[in-house]
């Protein structure tokens, strides 16, 4: 299986995000609530994470909701980051 990349994240007060792009090493999606994205780390001033050559895959996905998940894994090509209203949420989530 190959790993799902993370096309573009929105979340600009994300310490990983940098010009739209994630750089996590990975993400888990799904708490705690089935769409949330568990790796959002607010930034602090000027902080930033993880390393500008890394383009984040789906590490983990605990959304048991979502039809693209099997055996806690995405099968998406790719899934995109972003709000919802507060929360930082997967938007590429479908209910199962």
């Amino acid at each position: 299986m190959v790993a799902t990349k993370v096309n573009a994240c929105s979340v600009a007060t994300c310490a990983y995000n940098a010009n739209d792009t994630c750089h996590a090493l990975a993400i888990t999606v799904g708490e705690p609530s089935p769409t949330n994205c568990a790796t959002f780390t607010p930034r602090q001033g000027n902080q930033s994470a993880g390393s500008r050559m890394t383009v984040a895959n789906v590490g983990a996905c605990k959304a048991a909701s979502c039809k693209h998940n099997k055996m806690l894994e995405c099968t998406k090509a790719e899934i995109n980051i972003g709000m919802t209203g507060s929360s930082v949420t997967c938007l590429s989530y479908e209910k199962a």
